[in-house]
Parts: C-alpha cells; sequence; structure tokens
C-alpha cells in the first residue's frame, strides 16, 4: 500500500504542477525526471546516423535492452481504478472550493480508467513502438553487425520469462525484419530463476543505488556472467554476430555499475542530494534503456576497436582501441571480476562504495569510466559513445 501511496503522490505532484512550480520553472519537464519510470521518447539518442571509422567496419554487437514502457503492477492497478476514482469525485465534489477553471473541470469530468488487473506489468502500445523505432536505429548505426535479413546462426535473442520482455523482444525484431518476416525469427527459451518530485526522483535513485548499484561491491558483481558472455563472444571469430538480451531494469544498472558508468563521487545518502549527479535513474534507467558493445575490425584483420555503447546521453566518454592481441587483456582489466576464475571465487564482501576496494583503488586510472579519460597505447584512440537508441539508436 506504501508503494501505491507515492505513485498517488506523484500523480497528484503532476497535476499540480501546471499551476504552481510549472510558472517559476518552464525549462523543467515533468516527463523527464520520473525516475525508473520515464518513457524512452523524452531521452533517446536522436542521431541515427552510421558509425563509421577509417578503414573499418561494425562486425558483432551484444546488446541489454530494458523492456519497453509497461503497465503498474497490480496493486497498482487496484489502486488506479478505485482511489483515483475516488479521488476525481472529491475534487468535483468540492469544485466550488477549489480554484480549477471550467475546462480542466470538464477534463477531470471526462477521465476515466479501466485497467485490467490481469494485465499487470504487460508491456504497452507504447513499449512496443519504443523496441520498434529502437531496433530500426540500431540497424541504421551497425548495418554490418545487424543485417536486414533474419539467419538465426547469425542472430541470438533472449529474454527473461516475463511477458513485458517477451514482448519486447518480438517488436524489437519486427523493428529489424518487418512484421512478416519476424515471424521467422527463433527465439532463446526465457529461463524463469517540483521540488517534491525532485525528492522523490532522488527517492527512486537512492533506492536504486543501493538495491542495483555501487552501494555494495556484491551488488555489482552479479553482473560477472553477462558480461563474461560478451567478453567470450568478441574474443571468438564463432559465434553470433548481434545478441539481443531483453531483462529488467535491475539488470542494467548492476551491468553499468559493474563497467563503472555513471558512477558519482561521492556514495549517495538521505542527506547529501546533488542535482547534477551521474546516477540519475531518470536518464540511465528509464524504459528500453539499453547498453550495447559493437565489436569493429580493421580490413587489417589484426586490430580491433571496442566501442562501448550505453543508452543514456549523446556525450562520449573514453573506450580503448588496441592491437587485436590486447583486446582481450583490456577488456579484461575493465571488469577484471567477469574472468571465468574470478565467477568462481566465493561470494565478495560487502563493501559500500566509499571503502577501498577493486574499484576505489589508487591505481584505477586504466579503468574506462564516465568523464575519466583513459590510458591508451600510442598507436591507439580512445572513445566512448553513450546512446539513447530509438528512431535509429
Amino acid at each position: 500500500m506504501r508503494s501505491f501511496e507515492l505513485n498517488l503522490v506523484l500523480i497528484l505532484v503532476c497535476i499540480l504542477w501546471n499551476n504552481t512550480y510549472a510558472l517559476a520553472d518552464r525549462s523543467y519537464d515533468v516527463l523527464k525526471h520520473l525516475g525508473t519510470r520515464t518513457p524512452y521518447r523524452f531521452k533517446y539518442n536522436k542521431n541515427d546516423s552510421r558509425i563509421k571509422y577509417p578503414g573499418c567496419e561494425d562486425r558483432k554487437i551484444w546488446m541489454l535492452v530494458r523492456h519497453g514502457t509497461r503497465l503498474p503492477s497490480a496493486q497498482n492497478i487496484i489502486g488506479m481504478n478505485t482511489t483515483l476514482k475516488d479521488l476525481k469525485y472529491q475534487i468535483l465534489l468540492h469544485r466550488e472550493k477549489g480554484r480549477l477553471s471550467n475546462e480542466e473541470l470538464e477534463e477531470f469530468e471526462d477521465w476515466t480508467v479501466n485497467v485490467d488487473v490481469t494485465h499487470e506489468k504487460y508491456l504497452t502500445f507504447e513499449g512496443q513502438e519504443e523496441m520498434i523505432l529502437l531496433a530500426e536505429r540500431v540497424q541504421n548505426r551497425f548495418p554490418n553487425a545487424v543485417r536486414e535479413k533474419y539467419d538465426n546462426e547469425t542472430f541470438v535473442f533472449r529474454y527473461t520469462a516475463t511477458q513485458r520482455a517477451q514482448q519486447s523482444a518480438k517488436h524489437f525484431t519486427i523493428g529489424l525484419f518487418d512484421k512478416k518476416n519476424s515471424q521467422d525469427v527463433i527465439f532463446s527459451p526465457a529461463v524463469k530463476i517540483d521540488p517534491v518530485l525532485r525528492v522523490l526522483e532522488y527517492y527512486y535513485d537512492l533506492k536504486h543505488y543501493w538495491v542495483d548499484g555501487y552501494g555494495y561491491h556484491l551488488t555489482y558483481r552479479q553482473a560477472c556472467l553477462a558480461v563474461k558472455t560478451m567478453f567470450e563472444n568478441f574474443s571468438s571469430k564463432k559465434g553470433p554476430n548481434a545478441t539481443f538480451l531483453f531483462a529488467h531494469s535491475g539488470t542494467l544498472l548492476k551491468v553499468l555499475s559493474h563497467m563503472l558508468l555513471y558512477r558519482p563521487d561521492f556514495p549517495l545518502r538521505a542527506d547529501n542530494m546533488q542535482d547534477s549527479r551521474p546516477w540519475k535513474t531518470s536518464d540511465i534507467d528509464c524504459f528500453a534503456s539499453n547498453l550495447a558493445f559493437v565489436l569493429y575490425k580493421w580490413i587489417p584483420p589484426d586490430t580491433a576497436l571496442c566501442h562501448g555503447m550505453a543508452r543514456m546521453h549523446r556525450t562520449h566518454a573514453p573506450c580503448q582501441l588496441h592491437t587485436a592481441p590486447a583486446l582481450r587483456t583490456t577488456l579484461h582489466a575493465a571488469a577484471a571480476p567477469c574472468l571465468p576464475a574470478a565467477c568462481r571465487m566465493p561470494a565478495a564482501r560487502r563493501l559500500p562504495h566509499h571503502l577501498p576496494d577493486r574499484h576505489h583503488s589508487a591505481d584505477s586510472s586504466h579503468l574506462p569510466r564516465i568523464h575519466h579519460r583513459a590510458t591508451a597505447p600510442t598507436n591507439a584512440h580512445a572513445h566512448t559513445y553513450t546512446h539513447a537508441g530509438a528512431r535509429t539508436p
């Protein structure tokens, strides 16, 4: 019930926003600050041009995608179908005491909601469109790694055992191959295993920082296996050229943390809220957020470029370009726990963000991280692209 009350407060804040805070700060767009519930169309990278490097082409892509916009949980749907209706009638009943215009009152009278509780957390039409447009952008940007014609030897699609992830994968393939040809796609079997608004946004940032992010070392080490499979795929001359994994908010945040992306300078706490923090779920974990790694190879087959691409902003940060023999060493150095031996080690100690560990040692300057220039060999260039896919990533 507490969860629904929080969401109800958020709805009320949104209703009141136009008459209060929005007048004072029109630059603050409510729809861009809804934490993990932010729709992707307000955040995606509109640049869908092909990414080129002289003398090389994209060969492989490994991409983790959060499912698209979904319906609320059963608890919240019940609240929407009951409490919000009661709230509507209370507003109309006391219209004489309020300051709503006749036009606004008419909108309340016409408003209705009747969401089927059995469809809890189902992918919405908005979510379907997010996936289709994202796929089109990915294909435009990396036409060699993501071919227009489907082949089950070169494409791998996997999703968790949920309707929203399964449907996200389905509509993503529609964007890649069109509706008719997408029916031929083979999927791997799913395995079940306002100042007020700004405070609410920070509440979700704080929650996910400790539950899915940098709060504890053990938390983001859970991403070890996922990143390890990416390393193995890129290191091999065989295997699929395009791998797409459809999962959830917590999955993406753990992988981002494991790769040292969007890490704040100080641990998030209730008493140190900063508006300019890099860990902001409205930006890095909205619906359909994605993190992709693309392997480029020179025409001479002895060199390769690691091109990391995350959903977020259209900004550039360091990645590393090395000769092929050094590629594996470089990637493993960026995420040492993903080595097979490390994955077999006993569970890590719980280390708070601010205590020394592998990611906080003095000798961490070689690790690629946002806002940090990575050290690269003299014959190499460092480049990372953070990306918000959609109309063609």
